[in-house]
This record gives C-alpha cells, structure tokens and sequence, in this order.
C-alpha cells in the first residue's frame, strides 16, 4: 500500500558510548507542576498531580544539539 503524503523515519537519539541511535515514535510526559501552571494562567484546576499528556516528536533535542532561547 502506497502512503498518501510522503513520511519520514523516525527520529533517533544517539546512546552515549554506542555508535547507533534509539528510534523515538511517542513522547510521554508527566506534569508535576499542573496546579501551579493552572492557576498562573487562572483557569480552574480540574485534574490532581501527576498528570500525563504527550509531546509531538518535533519537541525532541538531542543532548549533541543546543536550544536556541530568544531575547
């Protein structure tokens, strides 16, 4: 079966002292700091700590790249 659009492999994050790469397909992560997020933008708390949510796979940087922070 023939994709519709072109797609890309999956990113790889390099393992330290290894030469090859660990396929990343899904972020996961956990909020600790969801009530105080919340609050701060004064919107009402409707879950309880720890709460879970995802990241798209454009979030990810390596350890080799640096985050650009703007000014």
């Amino acid at each position: 079966m023939k994709s519709v659009f072109p797609t890309s492999e999956p990113p790889l994050l390099k393992v330290i002292g290894r030469n090859y790469g660990y396929p990343v397909r899904r972020i996961f992560c956990v909020g600790r700091n969801y009530v105080e997020h919340v609050l701060e933008l004064g919107n009402e708390v409707e879950k309880t700590q720890p709460f879970y949510f995802t990241k798209s796979l454009f979030s990810l940087l390596g350890s080799e790249k640096t985050l650009p922070i703007p000014l």
